[in-house]
C-alpha cells in the first residue's frame, strides 16, 4: 500500500485498541499520512467508541477486491431499442450523470463488487445473458469513501 494510492477524501482512523484495526485499512493508511497535506480527513472518534468484537460502523475492509472495468461486452447483447432505457435505469441507480455512465461503461472508472451487482441485474432485466461478464477485472484495495 502507498500514500499515493489512498484517494483525497479517504478518512483515516488512528485507534489502536479497536478490536478490528489489524485489518481495517482506515487504520492501516493511517501511518503512510506524510507531513505534506498539512490537513487530511479522520472519521469521527464518537462513531469509533462503537467499535466492538463484532465490528465497527466504519470497518473498512483491506483484502484486495475484485475490481471490474468497463462493461462493453454486456452492454453489447442488449437490444438496441433498450439501449436509451438501459442507460436510464443506470444513471439513475447511481444517481450519475451521462458522462460517468459513459467513463464506466468504457472502463474509464472502477466498479467495486456492490456497483458490478447492481449493474449486471439492471443489465440482466434488459435482456443480458447471467452471468454479466465486465471487460476486464483487477484485484486491487477498494477505498470506500
Amino acid at each position: 500500500m502507498d500514500w499515493n494510492d489512498v484517494p483525497k477524501t479517504f478518512g483515516l482512523c488512528t485507534v489502536a485498541d479497536c478490536p478490528v484495526c489489524s485489518t481495517c485499512l482506515r487504520y492501516l493508511a493511517a501511518p503512510l499520512l506524510p507531513e505534506e497535506p498539512l490537513q487530511w480527513f479522520f472519521v469521527n472518534p464518537a462513531l469509533t467508541r462503537q467499535c466492538s468484537a463484532e465490528g465497527c460502523p466504519l470497518y473498512a475492509d483491506a483484502a484486495p477486491k475484485r475490481i471490474a472495468y468497463g462493461f462493453m461486452g454486456a452492454w453489447n447483447t442488449i437490444a438496441l431499442g433498450q439501449v436509451p432505457m438501459v442507460r436510464e435505469a443506470i444513471m439513475k441507480e447511481f444517481d450519475i450523470r451521462r458522462s460517468t455512465f459513459f467513463q464506466m461503461r468504457r472502463g474509464f472508472r472502477s466498479l467495486n463488487p456492490d456497483e458490478q451487482e447492481r449493474i449486471a441485474a439492471i443489465l440482466v432485466r434488459f435482456g443480458a445473458k447471467e452471468p454479466v461478464a465486465f471487460d476486464d477485472y483487477r484485484e486491487e484495495i477498494y477505498w470506500p469513501l
